[in-house]
């Protein structure tokens, strides 16, 4: 038994070209990454509730979901600039490659500048005790709290520009490492203000908002002094040209994430209201249940974006195909592992929240088909996405935010919560019914008209 694992762990590490091993090794990483982040998140939430009151943390988060929503105002550039660098570089085009990362950091900069201002000013007008509703007392603080984080998360969104390059170099264990070390930290500062200080949510900002801004801010003076020293950001390298050809394909990732946003945002709204509180509660736990498998189908996934922008760019179809087939393998092997976990469904999560939440095993049935849908329409798409030809999927995801809330309320009303999976349902199908056309054309180098946008 321990030749098979080990000759297995070798074949892993050992068989394939470069840009699959690279994928194998970011793929392992990420895992035990992820393993440390989940722990640390869930060490966090009972520390800070020990160091602020349960009132407070809900401020908190709410605070820090206001602040989520601006993320969006980089309007896909992101995305659009990981394409592109990852398009550059294999190219061996590093100048055009260096004028993409110099720019990306100005239009970032220029944008968030701006949404730290206008933030500030708006906060002078602001009731945060109506908009929260809390006691007035809390007015002041909350405005120096908020005028905190949002100068640290404008902070954030420029630094990590960082993250996408890495990212576009095939490197995503390394961003996913950056951000959790900074979650460690958080979490031991956090620790440290429980031992000496009082519960106080104004130390909690400061604390948890510089100590990300920092990490992101030391990685990036070393990386771009050692590892991406050829690509360092400067005024000189600065070409309008490229925010023009970052922004065609970061405007579509852009209005694909607002849709994919809408649709799944507002489930829990739309259930609330024609259900009851109750039921949102039920869906969430079973949506978290197995929710897990789709987020080990995406780690899988994201080395193989920028994988597939190299191989697409270099027309390397043949690895391309057959990285395909081992990622539909792959989504096999974690469905399987989805259906145990369906099956033995009842003592599980009876052992996880205990027996004051009854969820009905048709409910959990049709959560397992829609995340094994979920993912395997992921599958595809983060591939469609590597290669940059989205404009199909665009379409695709405005229509079905278009008609999701009718629908959604439609259904929930006559058939239930299983109804209401039901037509979350809908979209991955859709989504696999298109891209299932258009991976094809990809792999065989067949892309026409729409496809090819």
């Amino acid at each position: 038994m321990e030749r098979i694992i080990s000759k297995a762990i070798k074949n892993f590490f050992t068989k394939g070209n470069q840009r699959t091993l690279k994928a194998k090794k970011n793929i392992l990483l990420s895992l035990i990454i992820k393993g440390i982040h989940i722990c640390t998140t869930l060490l966090v939430v009972p520390i800070t509730i020990n160091y602020i009151n349960a009132t407070q943390y809900g401020i908190w988060l709410t605070l820090s979901s206001i602040l989520g929503w601006l993320s969006f105002f980089d309007i896909g550039l992101s995305n659009g600039f990981r394409n592109k660098f990852a398009e550059a570089k294999a190219t061996g085009n590093s100048m055009l490659a260096k004028k993409y990362v110099s720019t990306t950091y100005m239009s970032i900069g220029v944008i968030f500048i701006c949404v730290a201002i206008i933030g500030f000013i708006i906060n002078l007008f602001l009731h945060w005790n109506i908009i929260l509703n809390v006691p007035s007392s809390y007015n002041n603080e909350l405005r120096k709290i908020f005028n905190i984080l949002i100068t640290f998360f404008c902070l954030q969104m420029i630094l990590k520009v960082i993250t996408s390059l890495i990212i576009a170099d095939q490197k995503p264990a390394l961003a996913s490492g950056i951000s959790t070390l900074a979650e460690v930290l958080s979490l031991i500062i956090i620790f440290i203000l429980t031992q000496t200080t009082q519960g106080s949510l104004l130390y909690l900002a400061e604390s948890i908002s510089f100590i990300p801004s920092l990490v992101w801010l030391i990685t990036s003076f070393i990386l771009f002094n050692t590892t991406y020293k050829d690509y360092k950001p400067s005024i000189k390298d600065i070409d309008t040209k490229c925010i023009k050809n970052i922004l065609t394909l970061g405007g579509k990732f852009f209005i694909i994430q607002i849709s994919m946003i809408f649709l799944f945002q507002c489930t829990n709204i739309v259930l609330s209201n024609v259900k009851g509180p109750e039921y949102v509660t039920i869906y969430n736990i079973a949506y978290k249940y197995f929710s897990i498998f789709n987020m080990i189908m995406i780690i899988i996934l994201t080395p193989f974006w920028s994988a597939f922008t190299e191989a697409y760019t270099k027309k390397d179809f043949p690895w391309m195909r057959n990285m395909y087939k081992k990622l539909q393998k792959a989504w096999i092997g974690i469905s399987c592992i989805l259906i145990f976990f369906l099956l033995n469904s009842s003592w599980i999560i009876k052992l996880w929240i205990g027996e004051n939440i009854q969820i009905p095993f048709s409910i959990l049935c049709m959560m397992a088909i829609y995340i094994l849908l979920l993912s395997r329409a992921n599958l595809n798409l983060y591939l469609i996405n590597g290669v940059g030809k989205v404009t199909v999927q665009m379409y695709i995801n405005l229509f079905l935010s278009i008609i999701s809330v009718p629908t959604l309320i439609v259904f929930l009303s006559h058939f239930g919560l299983e109804g209401g999976i039901l037509i979350l349902c809908i979209t991955p199908i859709i989504q696999l019914i298109f891209c299932n056309i258009q991976i094809k054309k990809i792999l065989n180098n067949d892309l026409k008209g729409i496809w090819n946008k």
